[in-house]
């Protein structure tokens, strides 16, 4: 991890404890099966808050290491539990 993700995952993890960062295309496409289909593959990496079952948000960005101050793209679940950008 370098400096600049270090500290947004820090900063990220004192707003929501249950933070989980993610960046491997691996993961990217566990995402997408799971979450979010659909979801452009210009999107490196995401940080889901909460369970990662079934997150309370998770937000998307286009670099695989982003900073704290990088543009970001964030999804919300619905009353059913299918995700929508905010």
């Amino acid at each position: 991890m370098t400096k600049g993700l270090d500290e947004f995952v820090k900063v990220s993890a004192k707003k929501n404890p249950s933070v989980a960062f993610l960046q491997e295309p691996d993961d990217m496409q566990w995402l997408r099966d799971v979450h979010l289909p659909g979801l452009p593959k210009k999107f490196h990496s995401a940080m889901l808050h909460g369970n990662e079952d079934g997150p309370t948000q998770i937000d998307v960005y286009e670099s695989a290491d982003p900073n704290y101050d990088d543009p970001v793209v964030t999804y919300v679940p619905d009353e059913e539990g299918v995700y929508h950008v905010q």
